[in-house]
């Protein structure tokens, strides 16, 4: 429209048909909200189009060891046009829409797909990811709580090295997994730790509020009494330990 009416305004003043093109040199700054587990959250202007992927570029980040496997996406809410007369006037606003997009998908695979393009007052959240933890207990050398890195597998004899490895005194061929499906009952597995280590049996992966308990002389009975209690004991003290890769 700009072009049309500066054209009209010239010819046969100054220029005879002339030709007038009109360019977008900036566009007004407008904002995008980026929250949750990224290095920098915070607002930021666009003054051009942006994606997912340069926005969270601009928020530097996502946190690799804090951040969830998905980014929640808010869109602006846009104006209904009304059908009868085909303007905006008289419209109203739509509610927001919320978006879901797989950050291992984007950021790993590159399914750029994934990379949707964002409007102004939009906003984009990276939830922190929950922790998850298991316990080793027993006639280890360091036992306690550990959390599980993200994005990673820990296996049973990765959990052992990181309670430090066995004492002198652990029975490792009468050690106990157990384990809860949230649902039911805890699971009691009886499991030969001393032929896991020495490859005799498929070592396996630990799951979230897994409790490995390794018995010994010194401590049989009193290991057993505390299988019990280790949820609730772990949220009033014990402190996190480093899984050893």
């Amino acid at each position: 429209e700009l072009e049309k009416e500066l054209g009209s305004k010239l010819d046969g003043r100054l220029i005879r048909n002339p030709q007038v093109s009109v360019f977008v040199k900036e566009y007004r700054s407008q904002s995008v909200l980026v929250l949750g587990a990224v290095k920098a959250p915070g607002e930021y202007q666009m003054v051009h189009r942006v994606n997912l992927l340069d926005v969270l570029t601009m928020a530097g980040g996502v946190m690799p060891e804090t951040a969830g496997e998905f980014a929640v996406i808010q869109t602006s809410s846009p104006l209904a046009v009304d059908s009868k007369s085909g303007s905006e006037n008289g419209a109203t606003l739509q509610p927001r829409k919320t978006v879901r997009i797989d950050l291992r998908k984007l950021l790993q695979a590159g399914d750029l797909s994934l990379n949707i393009p964002l409007r102004a007052g939009d906003i984009v959240q990276v939830p922190a990811r929950e922790v998850e933890i298991f316990y080793v207990v027993g006639e280890m050398k360091a036992p306690g709580t550990f959390r599980i890195p993200n994005r990673t597998d820990v296996y049973v004899s990765q959990a052992m090295a990181s309670a430090g490895g066995p004492m002198n005194t652990a029975k490792m061929s009468k050690g106990l997994l157990i384990r809860y499906d949230g649902e039911g009952p805890r699971q009691e597995i009886a499991v030969n730790f001393s032929d896991i280590i020495q490859g005799k049996q498929t070592d396996f992966l630990v799951q979230a509020n897994d409790i490995i308990f390794v018995p010994g002389s010194r401590i049989k009975t009193l290991g057993y009494g505390l299988l019990g209690v280790i949820p609730s004991a772990v949220t009033t003290g014990i402190v996190y330990g480093t899984v050893i890769k």
